[in-house]
């Protein structure tokens, strides 16, 4: 069984109950029960949680998932915390849409889907490894990479010290440029950019397309907009899980 490994303070915010920052402190204070029994660490399976108290409140899990879907553009990082004089992509995202969480991050030169769900245990099992979720990717590089590099490449590979699963790759050509079509199955940082630059070629831009069952379509660049419900669910028993799970 896969296991979603989800840290508290991320589900009591998203109950409504305080920020994260404040939920650790009253985990570390003894003032968190799960099923009963007082918490003494920072993360749990959230498969196997039945009941969270707080301050001897019982939480009630808000009435429904909610994800959107955005087109960053490149120029910002995945954060909701402001380091130094980079943008964050919380700047761009609407006031109204709050206690969120980000699912698939992209480093601040890419751009393409980032999906935003109010639900935590949603966006663990999306980017959990083991559920083998497909993401797909189009790379323009400078220049061809050999067949046998790439046979090499996709075949699964160590780069200082790191091994990147199999991926799948397919070169294609537009007039003079040169893509690549990527689909992989987790998200390990710079991935992408780590194999292109293991090739020996350079990348002149890195979009991501889709994210399992989630897609771009014609939206801008900076552009958000939310998953209607009714969609979600659906996109969501395509994935195996249980609606019920996810809305009360």
């Amino acid at each position: 069984m896969t296991k979603n490994i989800v840290r508290i303070s991320k589900i009591i915010s998203y109950y409504g109950f305080c920020s994260r920052r404040e939920a650790e402190k009253l985990i570390e204070a003894g003032k968190v029960k799960i099923n009963g029994k007082v918490v003494n660490n920072f993360i749990v399976n959230s498969d196997d949680i039945k009941k969270i108290e707080v301050e001897n409140k019982e939480l009630q899990r808000p009435l429904s998932t909610r994800m959107w879907l955005m087109n960053k553009p490149p120029g910002f990082i995945c954060s909701n915390k402001k380091q130094n004089s980079k943008k964050i992509i919380f700047e761009i995202i609407p006031k109204k849409i709050k206690r969120v969480v980000l699912v698939g991050r992209l480093d601040m030169f890419s751009e393409g889907l980032i999906l935003l769900t109010s639900n935590p245990k949603l966006s663990t099992f999306l980017e959990n490894p083991r559920n083998k979720i497909v993401r797909k990717y189009i790379v323009e590089i400078n220049e061809a990479i050999s067949p046998e590099i790439l046979k090499k490449t996709s075949s699964g590979i160590v780069i200082k010290g790191q091994f990147y699963n199999k991926l799948k790759i397919k070169t294609l050509k537009y007039s003079s440029k040169i893509f690549l079509k990527i689909e992989l199955k987790e998200g390990k940082n710079r991935e992408i950019r780590n194999i292109v630059e293991y090739c020996g070629k350079k990348i002149k831009s890195l979009k991501r397309l889709s994210f399992g069952p989630f897609n771009l379509t014609n939206e801008k660049l900076g552009e958000i907009r939310e998953i209607p419900q009714k969609v979600l669910e659906n996109k969501l028993k395509s994935l195996g899980l249980k609606v019920e799970d996810y809305f009360r």
